[in-house]
């Protein structure tokens, strides 16, 4: 009986530059992520729909 989930790591193809601006949605883990990346100056688009907790929400928010 496995009591965890395995993650598998597979390579990003597309790396980040410090120009692109990184967009944060989710919980109050993304919002204080993004403040984060805002406290390095980097661009960052930090929550623009508030707290959002679920992956549906997060969907909804996006399609509107």
């Amino acid at each position: 009986m496995e009591l965890y989930t395995p993650v598998h790591d597979t390579p990003w193809n597309h790396p980040l530059h410090c120009d692109e601006t990184i967009t944060v949605l989710g919980s109050c883990f993304a919002a204080e992520l993004g403040q984060r990346l805002e406290t390095l100056q980097l661009p960052v688009c930090n929550n623009p729909f508030g707290v959002l907790y679920n992956p549906a929400s997060i969907a909804r928010s996006l399609h509107y």
